[in-house]
């Protein structure tokens, strides 16, 4: 598991896969799906099958429907 140093935004374009947070329980995403951690939140990913994800990081990010 890593911890996101700044705020990040994981963004999948391409295949399917999971992420998790601090919990550990894998939520499943896939193309057009996006999720973010805040700077400190203990995070993981990972796809048996392949995917590809744009990550955008940056000091104070506020995802679109998240008050901040």
């Amino acid at each position: 598991m890593a911890s996101a140093s700044v705020d990040q935004v994981f963004v999948v374009v391409e295949g399917a896969g999971w992420v998790s947070g601090a919990d550990g329980t894998r939520v499943s995403v896939s193309a057009r799906t996006a999720t973010d951690w805040a700077a400190g939140e203990e995070h993981e990913s990972g796809s048996d099958a392949g995917l590809t994800a744009i990550v955008v990081e940056a000091e104070r990010l506020v995802p679109h429907g998240r008050n901040g």
